[in-house]
């Protein structure tokens, strides 16, 4: 275990640069646990980090201050992302997951990219609003803080759920200082002009209902939130409608669109699928941040080792049958779930016992994606046969 965490200390190098060596073996200590598919509660965290059989209760209070004061800013954090998975260029998704414990509502804005098919948390916030959806004011913080922060990468475009988009948000995103072009998907209730009338979207759109082709992309702008914007709208075969606004026209928006899934993804394996977020008994809202953070470095370096993993082996496919009759071959792990088995392997039986393959995993988690694994090291032959 000590080798293990002392392996994990070399790998993250990068965001603890300025952290105190005794935080740093903590933070260290619980990634490993998270990796390992540990519950997360500050009992389990305490009992899981006493290395020299100390009370448990004091090890509890070392882990509430290690939260209470956490070392790794949200800018240390971001910049080590941007450096670990060399981001030059962007596709942004927002979105919130929530929960309850108890009395107490758990609410994270999440800003992410998108890499591979991917979602990566860049930033988030805690929602102090009983579980409701964000305000315009905080919707343009979050991407504002981006902007601020990593002003020389470019955004190709933001995706968000019909909660996000209103006339402040994207009037702020179309402002000719920033120009920032966006999907989102909006509600039927809405309304944009028709000639010189307003009207809803369902009433607009209705005649799609008798139409062969359930799909309208406009190439006419209207006025929807305040501002000239594209529309298209959708009709599946529930007879239910989905409309999505955007500031540039897309021969299919839909399909760009469907990337905003990526952080669905995401969120279930923070939540229930891996991670297990929602299993933790804590609710002060900064030390929730600071486990967010602790989840998302872990969930940076499984994604990393899944997608270089693949290039060595790919992951195997499997068939699934859909409701139409028909088959289709999917992929059997994801990315990230492939790396997170892979680092539970190596942190669980290997790494501990080899300085070799350690050294190897710390080179490989910590290279420029795209660079290719010396096929002569231990690490790739480990991959290899998998």
């Amino acid at each position: 275990m000590q080798n293990s965490v002392a392996n994990i200390l070399k790998i993250i190098k990068k965001f603890i640069l300025e952290v105190r060596a005794e935080r740093a073996w903590t933070i260290a200590h619980i990634i490993l646990l998270l990796i390992s598919g540990s519950k997360i509660s500050l009992y389990q965290l305490g009992i899981a980090t006493n290395k020299n059989g100390s009370k448990i209760k004091s090890c509890e209070q070392k882990i509430r201050r290690l939260l209470n004061d956490f070392p790794i800013t949200s800018k240390i954090y971001a910049k080590a992302v941007i450096a670990l998975f060399a981001i030059k260029s962007v596709e942004l998704i927002i979105d919130r997951t929530n929960w309850m414990f108890g009395q107490t509502d758990i609410n994270y804005l999440v800003l992410s990219f998108r890499w591979h098919n991917i979602a990566i948390p860049i930033y988030w916030v805690m929602l102090n609003n009983k579980g409701g959806n964000s305000s315009s004011l905080q919707r343009i913080s979050l991407v504002q803080w981006f902007t601020d922060n990593f002003s020389n990468i470019h955004i190709s475009n933001i995706y968000a759920d019909r909660e996000f988009p209103s006339v402040m948000f994207i009037s702020w995103l179309l402002h000719k200082d920033r120009n920032i072009n966006f999907i989102f998907r909006t509600k039927g209730s809405l309304h944009a002009t028709d000639g010189n009338k307003k009207i809803s979207l369902s009433k607009l759109y209705a005649k799609l209902h008798n139409q062969q082709h359930k799909i309208k992309v406009e190439r006419l702008i209207r006025r929807i939130f305040g501002n000239r914007l594209y529309i298209s709208a959708r009709l599946n075969d529930k007879g239910e409608f989905m409309f999505l606004v955007s500031n540039q026209y897309y021969d299919d928006p839909f399909i760009l669109y469907a990337r905003r899934w990526n952080i669905e993804t995401m969120f279930g394996n923070f939540k229930t699928k891996s991670f297990n977020l929602e299993s933790t008994h804590i609710t002060i809202y900064h030390r929730l941040s600071a486990l967010f953070m602790l989840m998302a470095i872990s969930y940076c370096y499984c994604c990393k080792l899944g997608y270089i993993a693949n290039t060595i082996k790919p992951i195997a496919t499997k068939k699934i049958k859909l409701a139409n009759s028909t088959t289709v071959k999917r992929p059997e792990f994801t990315f990230f779930k492939y790396g997170f088995y892979l680092l539970k392997n190596f942190f669980d039986n290997l790494v501990s016992n080899s300085a070799v393959v350690a050294r190897q995993l710390h080179q490989i988690l910590n290279c420029t994606p795209g660079n290719q694994v010396d096929r002569r090291s231990r690490t790739y032959r480990i991959i290899s046969s998998f």
